[in-house]
């Protein structure tokens, strides 16, 4: 009785494991085919290639003659020097999101580890807007 249970057991588990394989087959694939590189220290290294994002912690929005310009800095966490495309400006009001707008804007290159000023001014933004989250691509 107690072995019937055993193997039981053990075939359930089995029969689990193998389904949860097969559902998470490509995370699993990714993570074992494209492991994160660590420096000898064994913390994470820098993204290959350029990883340009916008330091949140030095932009602000400002009234300038009449209109809503955006200040920031654009840091690149990669390990090559790159550039942007665009600046994409979200608007939200607590969860909620209410627009958006995009401004085709070439910025650098930006050596890694290095920062970039610019500034924006935004067109038409909501009214009730509280927060504006701004990123690169």
């Amino acid at each position: 009785m107690q072995r019937r249970l055993l193997l039981g057991v053990a075939f359930l588990l089995v029969f689990l494991l193998g389904m949860a394989s097969e559902r998470y087959w490509p995370e699993l694939q990714s993570m074992l085919l494209d492991p994160v590189s660590a420096d000898a220290n064994g913390a994470p290294s820098a993204p290959a290639g350029a990883h340009l994002i916008v330091d949140m912690r030095t932009s602000s929005v400002d009234l300038v003659d009449g209109n809503y310009v955006l200040f920031g800095e654009i840091v690149n966490q990669g390990s090559v020097e790159g550039s942007t495309r665009r600046l994409t400006v979200t608007f939200r009001k607590n969860d909620t999101m209410l627009g958006e707008r995009s401004y085709p804007r070439v910025l650098g290159p930006i050596a890694p580890g290095g920062r970039l000023k610019f500034t924006q001014k935004l067109d038409d933004p909501p009214p009730s807007a509280v927060d504006i989250v701004p990123s690169v691509e």
